[in-house]
């Protein structure tokens, strides 16, 4: 494999791999909005029993990465 190949490969493979950012995003929606549709699909009250402290949380560790 010439070496511009493998170059190549490599720029490809980091292009797909998710920054911090994204992966900490990604984790705060799925954490966010999770509970409603699980809510919504059982039928139950959106609201009641949300877990607003797993939300805090994970909003918190992302305030502290990005203000690094």
């Amino acid at each position: 494999m010439s070496i511009w190949a493998e170059e190549n490969m490599r720029e490809r493979v980091m292009n797909k791999q998710l920054t911090g950012f994204k992966e900490l995003l990604y984790i705060l929606v799925l954490v966010s909005v999770w509970p409603i549709i699980l809510d919504v699909i059982r039928g139950d009250n959106i609201w009641q029993g949300y877990p607003w402290g797993v939300v805090a949380m994970v909003a918190a560790v992302g305030m502290r990465l990005l203000c690094k």
